[in-house]
């Protein structure tokens, strides 16, 4: 999947496996050469190993990050907010400590447009954009492995921002529910 920062010209961010990200960079503005990087991430804790080749300049990795997002949601309602994230990302995974539906957004808009629509319900294939992901989370283990899901921040001018919509499926309140979102960010 293509990748674009301040640093390359282009590149791609691969997944082998469960862990696993190769991650091409060519053109980069010390060097036209190609590199590689195995990068592997432990699961969310923010720890990271890799290895690499290069022929020419610098290359990093990035760590993946978790963002924690503490609620109290009423009954068979919904809580939208919005979390600092990266401009755009990599998606690793998703959970929660309790049944509930969460949807993220590229965009406010979406994010409000996105409100009515029924849990379980597709996503409208040709009219609605910007929606990243739609879990509903109703069976235990509330987590969610990604793959091949690059969140872009539709903002203009864009942002960091990260929308966010979590439901409640049931009718009790959900007290203390928290949801995890864990990502690596393609550029700050």
């Amino acid at each position: 999947m293509p990748f674009a920062s301040d640093d390359c010209r282009c590149g791609f961010l691969t997944y082998l496996r469960e862990g696993v990200f190769n991650a091409t960079v060519a053109g980069h503005a010390d060097s036209p050469a190609d590199r590689w990087v195995d990068y592997r991430y432990d699961g969310g804790s923010g720890t990271s190993s890799g290895s690499g080749s290069s022929s020419g300049g610098s290359s990093s990795t990035s760590v993946s990050q978790t963002i924690a997002i503490p609620l109290n949601v009423p009954p068979n309602s919904a809580i939208l907010t919005k979390v600092t994230a990266s401009r755009t990302f990599q998606l690793i995974s998703v959970a929660a400590n309790a049944p509930c539906d969460v949807r993220l957004y590229g965009s406010q808009a979406a994010q409000s447009s996105d409100t009515a629509r029924r849990v379980d319900a597709p996503v409208p294939a040709e009219l609605t954009q910007n929606i990243i992901l739609d879990v509903v989370f109703d069976t235990t283990p509330y987590f969610w492995n990604t793959q091949n899901i690059v969140g872009v921040n539709a903002d203009s001018p864009q942002s960091t921002a990260l929308y966010v919509s979590v439901f409640n499926l049931t009718s009790t309140p959900l007290s203390n529910v928290s949801v995890y979102i864990t990502y690596v960010p393609l550029e700050p």
